[in-house]
C-alpha cells in the first residue's frame, strides 16, 4: 500500500508539472488583451448529462496568442498547497470537482511565422505538434446580438469534421479567438459546436500590458495526424502511456480518473 500511495503521488507530480518542464522561454511580446473564456464540453456523446468545463485564458500581443487553462494553473496551485501541508498528493482530497480541474494544453498562434503550436500531455509524455494556422471558410451572416455590451456578428463554418456557430465583434479589432479559431474581422465571443458538444464564451475582454510568454515546444513533436492517433490510443488504453522509463503503472495503481474513457475529440478528422 505504500508503494502503492507512492507511485500515485509520483504520477500526479509529473502529470502537473510535465507541461512547464518542456518549454524554453524567451519573452519578446507584450500582451495587450486578456480575454477569459469558459468552456463546456461533452466526452462522451452518448451521455450528454455528463460534461466538462474548464475557464480558458486567451492572451493577445502584437505577434503571439496564447491559449491555456486558467483552472488548471488553479488546480496545479491547490495541489501544491496540498503538498506543502500533508507533504503528499491526493486529488481525492481537492475541493475542485474533477470534471473542473481543467486540461494540461496551450497553443499558441505565431502570426509572424504563420505558425500554431499545440502543446498536450497524454499521461506521462508530452505531444507538441506544429501546423500552419488553419485559414478557415467562414461564412460571415447579417444577425446581430450583444455579447459583454459588444455588438457581435454571426459566422458559420465547418472544421475539421464538426460545424460551428460563431459570434464575433468588430469593436475588437483582432482577427483572434479561443482555441484555433481565427480569420474573422474582429475578435470570436461564442463558439458553439452544432450538436452542444463544444461550446467556449467569453466572460471578460481586459486590457492589459505583461510580458506574453513565447515559448518553444520541447515536447515530443509529432504531426496532428500522429497525435490524433495517439489521443484516441490514449484513452481507449492509456497503460501504453503510463511508463516513460522513470516511473511505471500497473492497471491497479492507475487512478481510476485515467482508464479507460469514451473518445470525443473536438478534431474529428486527420485533414
Amino acid at each position: 500500500m505504500k508503494n502503492l500511495k507512492l507511485l500515485r503521488c509520483v504520477f500526479l507530480f509529473m502529470m502537473i508539472f510535465n507541461i512547464e518542464s518542456i518549454f524554453s522561454q524567451s519573452i519578446n511580446d507584450k500582451a495587450f488583451l486578456l480575454c477569459k473564456y469558459t468552456e463546456t464540453s461533452i466526452p462522451d456523446s452518448n451521455n450528454r448529462q455528463q460534461f466538462n468545463y474548464d475557464v480558458m485564458g486567451l492572451e493577445i500581443g502584437k505577434k503571439v496568442s496564447r491559449f491555456y487553462s486558467i483552472s488548471n494553473d488553479e488546480t496545479i496551485k491547490k495541489i501544491e498547497e496540498q503538498a506543502k501541508q500533508t507533504g503528499s498528493i491526493d486529488f481525492r482530497n481537492l475541493s475542485t470537482p474533477k470534471n473542473k480541474r481543467g486540461k494540461e494544453r496551450v497553443i499558441f498562434k505565431n502570426y509572424t511565422s504563420k505558425q500554431l503550436i499545440s502543446t498536450e500531455n497524454l499521461g506521462m509524455f508530452s505531444y507538441t505538434v506544429q501546423e500552419p494556422i488553419p485559414v478557415i471558410d467562414w461564412k460571415i451572416q447579417s444577425d446581430t446580438i450583444h455579447i459583454l455590451n459588444y455588438s457581435c456578428q454571426k459566422a458559420t463554418c465547418q472544421f475539421r469534421g464538426r460545424n460551428y456557430e460563431v459570434w464575433f465583434t468588430p469593436e475588437i479589432n483582432v482577427s483572434e479567438g479561443p482555441w484555433k479559431f481565427t480569420g474573422l474581422p474582429g475578435l470570436i465571443l461564442k463558439v458553439t459546436e452544432s450538436k452542444g458538444h463544444f461550446i467556449l464564451e467569453c466572460k471578460g475582454v481586459e486590457k492589459v500590458n505583461f510580458d506574453l510568454e513565447i515559448l518553444d515546444g520541447k515536447g515530443q513533436k509529432v504531426t496532428r495526424e500522429e497525435f490524433l492517433k495517439a489521443n484516441k490510443l490514449f484513452l481507449e488504453d492509456p497503460m501504453p502511456f503510463m511508463n516513460n522509463g522513470r516511473s511505471s503503472f500497473t492497471p491497479d495503481s492507475l487512478p481510476a480518473s485515467l482508464r479507460k474513457r469514451p473518445y470525443n475529440p473536438m478534431e474529428l478528422t486527420e485533414k
